[in-house]
């Protein structure tokens, strides 16, 4: 992997790899584990705070349906107490009236046979028939009119008629136009005062109001036949009722507020009493005269008339609808309508005497800034607290008709039951969005009495939404209708700033995460918008929030940039720390590899004096290997021409001596040459000894070198236990010492790498001083071939001196040649199968001597390297 390189830039390498490899794995792990915690806490927060919001939002519908339910009840309640307090009251007026009718009719009874009225017609129709303005008459007149007068004001009559049995008018106290008249054929035939003669002919009776006499006022009469003593009808008396007294039993209107009244209303819906909310109009003497204006014929007073007492809720003379109970009142045989009613408005608004205020301004204290409505059945409003510009419309059928309110209360009035109308810019609320719940108040029979509605302002909404504590600069919550549009303010720059800006841009806000809540799903997904042209990615937490049965979204979002602001910071830290780990392995490291070096130079230094000085005597010995092997050929050829010459000794006898004597002198230059030989092998041996003694010295020095890295391997595990103190230490500290404790175990996993980088040099040097004992072996190898040539020279030293006796015996023997011939062939072929183990050894020593010079220059070679490293 390495090559070539230096031992130094090994361990620089190594270490490097060793310590930055794992630093960088576990710097880009802690990047990637602190982005993902810190990623999840901020899914967290979102979960945490969506969840607030989500129970928030929640409760706060919950609470509009209980208040609604509460103030539906409430209503129920007022409703009925404030018909319980018409029903008390017309009753009451009833009693009153009746009490006063029945009083006069028996006061008739008495006026039939009272003297004062049967002798005063008697006579009075006598004096009449001298005239009117005579004097016999007005003597009669004088004489009966204080008493008469004091009898009407007594009990209130203003106006009394004495009419004589053929129906001549004798007596009237104010001496009207209807004096001195017929009721039967003069002008006054068909008047109310002819009518109240002709019912009292035979028993006293009422005479309804009509508009009688020359003042056209509305009048009615209570008249009663005059009898004589024989039972005889000598007269009527008509006693004009006052409308005084009737008015002032109705104008009593204790408990009915400020439009509350009762009044009386005759069969020909005209008025008997005088209105309190209408004089103009409705007072008894303007609806005689105008009746297309005082004309009553409502569902009350048609039910009166009718004889039917009951309660509901109508609309008035004026067109306003009201709180009214009716029931009818017998006057004679005439039947009236006594109506006791009050404004709708005002009896749900109606001040008690322990709070001090009305029930609605109360109700709209409690709930906020609200408008509270009660409707109608039929839509219309009739209450508002807000009073704008829906109050007294009809929300069915008027301008307001096609309005979310106009089809809540639509839906409302069709399924009796709560219902919601989500948010839409409504008119009345300046074409602001406003939502709007209602719920109808029904009677025991199923019936709708009215219904009862409230705003849901935006405001409430915002209000649970605003809060975004631990959220950022980015964060925030909102919600989101089915229509895309916001239900409250937003904060994020994809989202309008508003509830108003969004319907009124109709910007609709679409992400994947609305459309998954949408469609009912729950989660949490990083989501990708695009705010002033520029992509940004948002963490984002939604769910499906229930609001009446109309599905919204409430989202929990966070910029993903400051969400994990904080893995700029760790990046830098992880950057810094693997700096000074980079830093801190290259200064080991050079440091290591510096003491390495300087062990190993020492060594190889002897080394490679010793591989040269074996290098050069290897060299000396292959040359006299091979010079050895040159002679012992140069004498094996020789011998075979001796041997060739052998049958020509006879022939050449001269020859012979003198070939004896150079062998001989031949024999004793090998015999040198061989001793020489041993020299050279012994100097051989003496160099190998000291090879390998220097090979021994370098083992000594491999286990130094082992001793350091012990040195170093006891280091890392004391700076391991260190980094454990200290983390132990971090964690002690809590959440300031987290960080330390990260660099604490990153600086004891440094330990462990150094630990076994060590471990590793150990292994290296553990190879070099298995090649020094190879070497020491190969040494001794050579060291023994190099004795096992020393043995064979010392053979062939021996043999050349017997060979060298052979020849003084072959010169000796001269004289004998013809009779050793024979043996002098046999001698030669010995001689030179001697020669040719001499040349074999000879072979085997230039082979060692070869072999010792191989391994010479692997020892230069190894030196050279260690000094390299």
């Amino acid at each position: 992997m390495f090559g070539k390189a230096k031992l130094r830039t090994i361990i620089v390498l190594s270490l490097l790899m060793v310590g930055l490899i794992p630093a960088t794995i576990i710097a880009m792990l802690a990047l990637r584990s602190g982005g993902r915690e810190l990623e999840r806490d901020a899914y967290d927060k979102l979960a945490a705070l969506h969840d607030v919001k989500g129970r928030q939002v929640n409760e706060y519908f919950k609470g509009r349906r209980e208040e609604m339910g509460r103030l539906v009840d409430t209503t129920k309640t007022i409703w009925f107490e404030v018909f319980e307090k018409l029903v008390a009251v017309k009753r009451n007026k009833k009693a009153q009236v009746e009490m006063y009718v029945d009083s006069r009719m028996n006061l008739m009874t008495d006026v039939q046979r009272n003297p004062r009225f049967t002798e005063g017609i008697v006579a009075l129709t006598e004096a009449s028939r001298h005239g009117s303005d005579s004097p016999e008459y007005a003597a009669i007149f004088k004489e009966r009119v204080s008493g008469l007068q004091e009898f009407c004001g007594l009990f209130g009559f203003p106006e009394l008629f004495l009419i004589d049995a053929s129906g001549k008018v004798v007596f009237s106290l104010g001496r009207d136009a209807e004096w001195d008249t017929d009721l039967v054929s003069g002008p006054f035939k068909d008047t109310v005062l002819a009518k109240a003669y002709e019912n009292a002919r035979t028993r006293a009776s009422f005479t309804d109001y009509e508009l009688f006499g020359p003042s056209n006022e509305p009048v009615s009469f209570l008249s009663t036949p005059l009898f004589a003593s024989d039972g005889k009808l000598i007269g009527v008396a008509a006693f004009q009722l006052s409308i005084t007294d009737l008015d002032t039993i109705m104008a009593d209107r204790g408990g009915l507020g400020e439009t509350g009244e009762t009044f009386l209303v005759g069969p020909d819906y005209l008025m008997r009493t005088n209105a309190y909310r209408d004089p103009l109009n409705h007072s008894v003497l303007a609806s005689h005269r105008n009746p297309s204006k005082g004309m009553i014929d409502t569902k009350a007073s048609r039910s009166a008339l009718a004889g039917t007492a009951s309660a509901d809720v109508i609309v008035d003379y004026n067109g306003d609808y009201v709180l009214c109970s009716w029931i009818p009142v017998r006057i004679g045989e005439i039947t009236w309508a006594l109506m006791a009613k009050m404004d709708l408005e005002e009896a749900f608004s109606s001040k008690t005497q322990a709070a001090g205020t009305d029930f609605l301004a109360r109700f709209k204290t409690k709930v906020g800034d609200t408008d509270l409505l009660l409707l109608e059945p039929d839509g219309f409003s009739f209450h508002t607290t807000a009073h704008r510009s829906d109050y007294q419309t009809n929300l069915l059928n008027g301008r307001y008709k096609d309005s979310n309110l106009g089809r809540l209360v639509r839906q409302v009035v069709q399924t009796k039951s709560f219902g919601f109308a989500d948010f839409e810019p409504y008119e009345p609320c300046n074409n602001e969005p406003t939502a709007f719940v209602a719920r109808p108040v029904v009677d025991n029979e199923g019936e709708i009495q009215l219904i009862a509605a409230m705003e849901l302002p935006v405001e409430a909404i915002n209000e649970i939404m605003v809060s975004r504590v631990g959220m950022g600069e980015t964060g925030g919550t909102y919600v989101v209708g089915p229509d895309h549009l916001m239900r409250s303010d937003g904060y994020l720059d994809h989202a309008p700033a508003s509830v108003i800006d969004s319907f009124s841009s109709r910007q609709r806000v679409e992400t994947t995460a609305i459309t998954h809540a949408l469609e009912g799903k729950s989660g949490q997904e990083v989501i990708t918008v695009t705010a002033s042209g520029i992509a940004q990615n948002i963490l984002s937490n939604y769910a499906p929030i229930d609001v009446y049965g109309t599905r919204w979204v409430l989202l929990s979002e966070i910029n993903q940039a400051e969400a994990l602001a904080s893995v700029s910071s760790l990046r830098s830290f992880m950057i810094l720390t693997v700096s000074v780990t980079v830093v801190a392995i290259i200064v080991l490291a050079l440091a290591i590899a510096r003491m390495i070096r300087r062990k190993l130079a020492i060594e190889t230094g002897q080394l490679q004096t010793a591989s040269s000085q074996l290098k050069s005597a290897s060299q000396q010995q292959m040359s006299g290997a091979s010079e050895q092997t040159a002679a012992t050929g140069q004498v094996s050829t020789t011998m075979d021409e001796l041997a060739a010459t052998a049958r020509q000794i006879a022939e050449r006898c001269q020859q012979v001596s003198q070939l004896a004597d150079s062998a001989a002198a031949r024999c004793q230059e090998s015999s040198e040459a061989v001793q020489e030989g041993q020299t050279i092998t012994d100097e051989i041996r003496n160099q190998i000894d000291k090879i390998v003694q220097h090979m021994t010295d370098l083992g000594a020095k491999t286990q130094e070198i082992n001793m350091a890295v012990e040195v170093i391997t006891e280091l890392s595990e004391q700076t391991t236990i260190l980094s454990y103190n200290a983390a132990i230490e971090a964690a002690s500290a809590g959440e300031a010492g987290q960080t330390f404790s990260v660099v604490a175990d990153q600086v004891g996993k440094l330990a462990d790498r150094a630990k076994q980088a060590a471990k590793d040099v150990r292994g290296v040097v553990d190879e070099i001083q298995k090649s020094t004992s190879t070497t020491i072996m190969t040494t001794e190898d050579g060291m023994k071939a190099a004795e096992r040539g020393l043995a064979t020279q010392d053979q062939a030293s021996k043999r050349m001196m017997a060979v060298a006796d052979e020849i003084r015996s072959t010169l000796d023997a001269a004289r004998e040649i013809e009779m050793a011939s024979k043996q002098q062939s046999t001698a030669a072929a010995q001689v030179k199968e001697g020669i040719e183990q001499v040349i074999g050894a000879a072979k085997e020593s230039e082979a060692s001597a070869k072999q010792t010079l191989g391994t010479a220059d692997i020892l230069v070679s190894t030196a050279n390297n260690l000094d390299n490293i």
